[in-house]
C-alpha cells in the first residue's frame, strides 16, 4: 500500500479547513510527522459539535481508495491547548460511523 491521510474539519467548505499528508510508499505502518493549521469556526450554538475527520487512503495508479477513517470531537482536543498524541482505531468504509 501507498497510504496518505486527509484531515478535514467536517462540514467546512473553507480551503484552509483541509490538510493532506505526503504518500508513504509500500507500507502498512505509515508514520507521518506532519502538522497542519486547520481553520475551524467558533460555533456559539454548539461548541462541542465540530469534528475533525481523518481519512486514510491508498494511492493507486488510477486514483485512491479509502482504507479507513476516524472522526474526533474538536472540543477535547482544543480545550487544553496541548499537543495530543493518541492512537485511534480506523473505521472501515462500511462500518457504522462513530465519533471519538
Amino acid at each position: 500500500s501507498d497510504p496518505f491521510a486527509v484531515a478535514v474539519i467536517a462540514g467546512s467548505a473553507a480551503d484552509d479547513a483541509r490538510g493532506e499528508t505526503g504518500v508513504r510508499k509500500n507500507t502498512l505502518k505509515p508514520v507521518w510527522r506532519e502538522h497542519f493549521d486547520l481553520a475551524c469556526a467558533k460555533d456559539e450554538d454548539d461548541p462541542h459539535g465540530q469534528r475533525l475527520e481523518v481519512i486514510v487512503k491508498d494511492k493507486g495508479v488510477t486514483g485512491s481508495r479509502v482504507m479507513g477513517k476516524v472522526n474526533l470531537h474538536l472540543h477535547p482536543l482544543l480545550s487544553d491547548r496541548k499537543v495530543h498524541r493518541n492512537w485511534y482505531p480506523l473505521l472501515e468504509a462500511g462500518d457504522k460511523e462513530q465519533t471519538q
